[in-house]
């Protein structure tokens, strides 16, 4: 009776369904990095479905580099962006009052601007949804 046969007694693990397929991942990303060939590939892959331990799928990628420990970090966050009718308003304004000034002939309506800035910079923060 060997280590696997006997209960209690650690032995090789079993490979899984789930550690079958991502052996095919990996190797799918290999191929298409160029690592291997497709004759390689189909050679591979077929062992890798005939799998039953662990170890078996493990010397499939003895000479292949390892993989990213995991997906690649991300970024900085974007900056919030402000709704596009903020940027209308922001400069529509300014063109709204010499309008309006040359329509009416009052010199008032250059307080627009002002009073729609003090708005803006007044209004809270745009916060990222998520």
């Amino acid at each position: 009776m060997t280590a696997e046969q006997r209960p209690g007694i650690p032995g090789r693990i079993r490979a899984g369904a789930a550690d079958r397929s991502a052996a095919l991942h990996r190797l799918g990303a290999h191929l298409a990095e160029g690592r291997l060939t497709v004759a390689e590939y189909d050679e591979r892959a077929g062992a890798a479905a005939r799998a039953v331990h662990l170890d078996e799928l493990g010397t499939l990628f003895a000479d292949l580099p390892p993989d990213p420990t995991g997906p690649p970090e991300p970024g900085p966050p974007e900056p919030p962006r402000a709704a596009a009718w903020l940027w209308w308003a922001a400069s529509g304004t300014p063109v709204a009052a010499l309008l309006l000034h040359l329509g009416t002939g009052s010199t008032w309506w250059y307080l627009l601007p002002a009073a729609g800035a003090l708005v803006l910079f007044a209004s809270p923060p745009v916060r990222p949804r998520g």
